[in-house]
């Protein structure tokens, strides 16, 4: 464990982990200075200064004035981590949270899955929810005597550089090829997300897709796993697993201790929440040994996925903002199989190749509008596949458009398939822009939409 008293410590990002870790480091008597590539704005930099940090121009000096460096998940040190001690926001956390945990991490779902399992947790406990959503995990650690539990939701850059850290239930959702401009591989990618589970031992739980067993297996984990399949596994997966949750017909069936147990029918589940995340929640409680009680669960509504914002003149506008990968957004899209829709893709590919997704995309998809960095590209794509495109530099001109052309379509989507660091800070602030589009707190920049009493 790391002592930071008098230690020098370099915050690399001032985004909501870097904000976190001065707070914190600073509490336990750490000197801070801060190095961010953007310019800071004024009530950053007098935060920094109440809080006795220091702001650095160059990374030069501020990655050798300091005894360790703290960089916020979106840094990639690969480049630098042989010559500098770097410490891990995750890890520093795990030295001071004294309370049970549950990690969720994967390509796709990860934020329904960890809004899912902390509404049906805090029915019983007290739930704390961190990480990647809600809460920065640094600012959680002098609230844990009122938590009986934290619920994280974790991404692949937060667990990369992890030494240590073994929550009592491990979540992987799925694994599809996201953040390659970063890991390079699916197998370095894999690597980062298996972190979760690395330090795990027999007696904490992993739960996982039994797509992922070998892979998973292979690399020497000592969880206790519970494997999640959205069919009946064939023969001799139940003689390889000693758990298995899996949809059998209308049923969910439990396999364990070499018996088949009816756990709910599936028409029970709110139908909001795809049927592959309700199993990892059912995976939790059934490892917790809690009750299924899933009564309030159509109520849940998760800011910037598939998010229903409001309906005008028959056009119904969702927010899926937090649709980074191809994978978020056909699933988006599946929700709204019988509807005409405008899909807006935008953002940055991270390495993958989105001309996957185009020849995917079902053909009630009757406009699709691109904007950012890569709405070129995208168009391109488009063209390939025989379908009509447009492109914009930004959202505004996109958004005009799509609804000046609406024509029959009866839902426009935000599910832009790419990261949001072309045009915005993070998807959060994407989706709140569309958001604030759609009601008209901003004035689009040509005419006002009368038609839809914009």
């Amino acid at each position: 464990m790391i002592s930071l008293q008098d230690k020098k410590i370099g915050i690399w990002g001032f985004g909501l982990v870097g904000k976190s870790a001065l707070y914190y480091t600073t509490k336990e008597g750490a000197k801070c200075s801060i190095f961010d590539q953007r310019e800071l704005n004024k009530d950053e930099q007098d935060s920094i200064k109440q809080q006795h940090g220091t702001i650095e121009k160059t990374l030069e000096l501020f990655l050798h004035s300091n005894d360790y460096i703290l960089p916020s998940p979106g840094v990639d040190i690969s480049s630098y981590k042989q010559k500098h001690s770097f410490i891990c926001e995750l890890d520093l956390f795990a030295s001071k949270w004294r309370k049970p945990s549950i990690a969720i991490t994967g390509s796709v779902g990860k934020t329904t899955v960890t809004t899912l399992i902390s509404k049906l947790l805090a029915k019983r406990l007290s739930v704390i929810t961190a990480g990647n959503i809600g809460t920065p995990m640094l600012y959680t650690i002098e609230r844990q005597d009122e938590a009986d539990i934290a619920v994280m939701e974790l991404s692949s850059w937060q667990l990369e550089y992890s030494s240590y850290y073994a929550p009592e239930i491990a979540i992987i959702t799925n694994l599809y090829p996201n953040h390659l401009d970063r890991h390079k591989t699916m197998e370095n990618y894999l690597l980062a997300k298996a972190h979760i589970c690395r330090y795990q031992n027999e007696d904490q739980t992993l739960i996982a897709p039994l797509q992922l067993q070998q892979q998973l297996q292979y690399l020497s984990i000592r969880s206790n796993c519970i494997w999640i399949s959205l069919t009946r596994p064939k023969t001799h997966f139940f003689k390889l697993c000693s758990n298995i949750l899996f949809l059998d017909t209308k049923r969910v069936i439990y396999w364990h201790n070499k018996t088949e147990k009816m756990i709910i029918e599936i028409n029970t589940l709110s139908r909001s929440i795809m049927i592959e995340n309700w199993l990892f929640a059912l995976a939790t409680l059934l490892q917790m040994q809690l009750p299924m009680e899933l009564t309030d669960e159509c109520s849940l509504q998760i800011e910037h996925r598939i998010e229903k914002v409001t309906t005008i003149d028959k056009l119904t506008f969702y927010n899926d903002s937090k649709a980074t990968t191809t994978e978020a957004t056909l699933a988006a899209l599946e929700q709204f199989k019988n509807e005409k829709i405008i899909l807006f893709l935008g953002g940055l590919s991270k390495g993958v190749d989105r001309s996957t997704l185009i020849a995917q995309l079902p053909n009630n998809v009757i406009s699709i509008v691109c904007f950012g960095k890569e709405a070129d590209q995208l168009k391109e794509y488009c063209a390939n596949a025989n379908r009509s495109a447009q492109s914009f530099c930004n959202l505004e001109k996109a958004f005009i458009y799509a609804i000046e052309n609406k024509k029959d379509a009866t839902i426009a989507l935000l599910s832009p398939s790419g990261s949001s660091y072309d045009l915005y800070t993070n998807y959060e602030e994407r989706g709140e822009h569309f958001k604030r589009l759609i009601t008209g707190a901003i004035t689009p920049p040509r005419k006002q939409l009368d038609s839809l009493n914009i």
